[in-house]
């Protein structure tokens, strides 16, 4: 049977409480950006990191760009670049693609090559990357019933 330790950080910084986020993983640390927070989207220039070793949540303030969806979104890694695909704001759905290498924290818009038609505005879909070249996404919903990619 498998054992379980969890560490609890004290009195240090604990981020805010959130929903239709993510998390991502990188080395030791795990990145997490955006979401809501009793009906109000959560600071887009900021990302909170947890590190996995010491159980402690620092912020990092990110500079350029960042993505429109900041809720919602779809997420995935590869090295140590997180992208961010799609998602929403105040109603409004998102067909972007931004990276943000965590060396750096800075946010870079990315082009989308899809073949005969743009991607699909949408929310809450999830993303997975394929030979470190590749980004799928699957699932989502987009701003009406009807919705369809182009």
């Amino acid at each position: 049977a498998a054992e379980f330790t969890i560490k609890m950080a004290g009195d240090l910084y604990q981020p805010k409480g959130r929903y239709e986020h993510s998390t991502e993983t990188i080395g030791e640390n795990v990145y997490m950006w955006g979401g809501c927070c009793a009906f109000i989207a959560i600071e887009n220039n900021v990302i909170d990191v947890f590190n996995l070793r010491t159980g402690c949540w620092t912020q990092k303030f990110t500079t350029g760009p960042p993505p429109y969806g900041l809720y919602g979104y779809a997420s995935t890694t590869i090295d140590s670049t997180i992208y961010y695909f799609g998602g929403s704001h105040v109603g409004v759905f998102s067909n972007t693609l931004h990276g943000i290498d965590v060396r750096d924290m800075i946010w870079k818009p990315k082009s989308l090559t899809t073949g005969a038609c743009e991607p699909m505005k949408k929310r809450w879909s999830s993303m997975i990357a394929f030979e470190k070249r590749y980004l799928f996404t699957f699932g989502g919903t987009g701003p009406n019933a009807n919705s369809k990619p182009g």
